[in-house]
């Protein structure tokens, strides 16, 4: 029997894409490219903004979820949020929101420069939101932050991490290359490693496009 590979689309130029230079949406502008991503695209789920950014984009999320409850899109509409116990998920709740998208750190050097923290001190707050975030009945997903240096410089690191990420209810992990450094032989070769230490988890691949290779990198993992 032949085997079925499912794809699956995260759109997140409303998010990710808004961090450019001279790039922002008005909220009506941000629902109308909802709707088409979701209903003539067809993509899987779309990133729409960041916890906590503003008063306008939580008034946005709102008129977001309203249609996309509506539309029956709610469950495909994702938020980023922070490792912050509850207010990252206070912010989301308010809103509609159904779908955080954690912010955690995938290597060693982001770990402990950034939040001055061990592996195991990052996990225990992460578990702490999670948790808070399964109480109030959103789905969590993980972004881990530089996971591609964190494969490259300490992977030993990564894996203490996976394994307890693993005991979280978490739906998947999206895997990213924040600088962009990888070529496609190693995007590969580290997303089968990430599969095999942890064989149970839903991976996604996040490719960055600073040398020109996010493309080649997704269509190779």
């Amino acid at each position: 029997m032949k085997e079925v590979t499912v794809v699956e689309v995260m759109d997140t130029t409303l998010r990710d894409g808004e961090q450019s230079p001279g790039m922002s949406f008005k909220p009506k502008q941000k629902l109308s490219v909802v709707q088409h991503l979701l209903t003539q695209i067809l993509v899987n789920r779309v990133e729409v903004t960041s916890a906590g950014v503003s008063k306008g984009e939580k008034q946005m999320l709102r008129q977001v979820m309203a249609w996309a409850n509506e539309a029956g899109f709610a469950d495909q509409i994702e938020v980023l949020g922070f490792v912050d116990h509850k207010k990252s998920v206070n912010w989301i709740t308010q809103a509609g929101g159904k779908v955080m998208n954690l912010l955690c750190k995938g290597s060693r050097h982001h770990c402990q420069v950034q939040l001055r923290q061990s592996v195991e001190q990052h996990l225990a707050r992460i578990r702490e939101t999670v948790e808070y975030a399964e109480s109030k009945g959103v789905t969590v997903n993980i972004y881990l932050e530089d996971w591609s240096q964190g494969m490259i410089n300490s992977p030993v690191y990564v894996e203490t991490l996976l394994v307890g990420l693993a005991k979280l209810p978490i739906k998947r992990v999206m895997l990213c290359d924040t600088l962009g450094v990888l070529h496609s032989g190693q995007a590969r070769d580290f997303v089968r490693q990430v599969a095999k230490w942890q064989p149970n988890l839903t991976l996604d691949f996040h490719g960055h496009n600073d040398h020109g290779l996010a493309t080649a990198n997704t269509l190779t993992v």
